[in-house]
């Protein structure tokens, strides 16, 4: 494949025992959904091989007895009674404390240090011992979140974030057996909250037809980078199934090459007519090691192409350095900026925005594909879902 800008390989992983694991490769799919001679749209072929050379041992050589004979008893080199130590242990443990702190991805490590020091501020105000924590200070904990309106999911993670300070501690884990009490009292704080929130914080699958009307609201504005950059950023994320923190940046400051979109990660098969741009994700909530992958999206015959969008783009954006999708003034699309931005596009094309948000790529690309006849199977390999969790984004009726 021809470089459309600069292109870097994306590293292929290698696991022992498995040939068939390495970076999924998305071949877009979306002829089948919007009409064309070309089938664009993504369908993932896991690529990847581990070769092992390994010679069986001679019985008269064996490895472990050369080895062996080789091997002598420690000299005491500081007399009788006396051994000099040979290993640093004091720099062990340092470097234990590091590859400790590196156990858990920094997002991970944030929310869990916020769930800490709630749970400690909680431990402190209501006199409950923190360490170790008893199952009734846990079921305490968790109430006193719920009632703080706090959802079910982010007690759970909190009170993980509790367990891991137990961890760091090298205190005894409080939750190695079942907390029977605990366990019920969080199937309860998750039936209130259903029942409170219900019609609430619904996400509504963004939609073919809610695109072109924000493509509509785009073309009639003045905006000119600022818009090409947000059709090719919906485009992405839409065909592409994509993460909507896999194509943004948390905040200006926090932009990160190495894991965050940038120029060189766009490549197209042909410099002159091209028909597939590749991009390479770096890292994703599925792929915390960051070993990377590769989308293919084909282009089609359709006001929804996303190769035409993203070149498009490309085009006016240049070559400068910093994050892939960026503002003319040079601000760099965060979650916030998009969401404040497609919600502006859908009201102004008289469709109530309050249950559009960025997340709403990601089940309408599930939907629109299920509405179409794709195979479960299918659809959960071009969201690289690693479960069930894709019938959550399908909002039509499988019937």
């Amino acid at each position: 494949m021809e470089r459309g800008l600069s292109y870097r390989p994306t590293p292929k992983p290698s696991v022992a025992g498995n040939h068939n694991l390495g970076r999924i490769r998305q071949l877009g799919l979306w002829i089948l959904l919007f009409g064309g001679p070309l089938v664009s749209a993504t369908m993932a072929l896991f690529m990847g091989n581990s070769s092992y050379n390994c010679k069986r041992a001679s019985p008269n050589h064996s490895p472990i007895g050369q080895a062996s004979s080789r091997c002598h008893p420690a000299r005491d080199v500081g007399g009788p009674g006396h051994q000099t130590p040979r290993l640093d242990v004091a720099k062990l443990d340092r470097a234990s404390q590091k590859y400790f702190s590196k156990g858990l991805a920094d997002s991970t490590q944030r929310t869990y240090s916020s769930g800490q020091r709630r749970y400690l501020r909680f431990c402190r105000e209501s006199g409950v011992q923190a360490v170790p924590a008893s199952e009734r200070s846990c079921c305490l904990f968790a109430t006193y979140l719920a009632e703080e309106g706090l959802t079910h999911k982010t007690i759970k993670v909190y009170l993980a974030g509790v367990r891991f300070l137990h961890i760091a501690e090298s205190q005894p884990d409080p939750f190695a057996s079942v907390l029977h009490r605990l366990e019920y009292t969080l199937r309860g704080i998750k039936r209130c909250e259903a029942a409170k929130c219900q019609g609430k914080r619904e996400r509504l699958p963004m939609s073919p037809l809610l695109l072109r009307k924000m493509k509509a609201v785009w073309d009639s504005s003045p905006g000119g980078h600022d818009t090409v950059m947000l059709w090719a950023a919906c485009c992405l994320a839409f065909f592409g199934f994509l993460r909507i923190g896999e194509m943004s940046v948390p905040s200006d400051d926090k932009f990160d090459p190495s894991c965050h979109l940038i120029v060189s990660d766009i490549a197209i098969d042909n410099p002159k007519l091209p028909t597939v741009v590749r991009v390479t994700i770096k890292q994703s909530k599925t792929d915390p090691f960051r070993r990377g992958v590769d989308l293919f999206l084909g282009k089609m015959d359709s006001d929804l192409c996303p190769v035409q969008a993203i070149l498009s783009y490309l085009r006016l954006r240049g070559r400068a350095e910093g994050s892939l999708f960026k503002f003319k003034d040079g601000r760099m699309l965060t979650r916030l900026r998009f969401v404040e931005a497609i919600r502006a596009a859908l009201s102004a094309a008289g469709v109530d925005e309050s249950k559009y948000n960025g997340h709403s790529f990601r089940i309408g690309a599930a939907t629109t594909a299920a509405a179409k006849g794709f195979e479960d199977s299918a659809i959960k390999t071009l969201g690289r879902w690693r479960s069930v969790a894709y019938l959550d984004y399908i909002r039509t009726p499988r019937n």
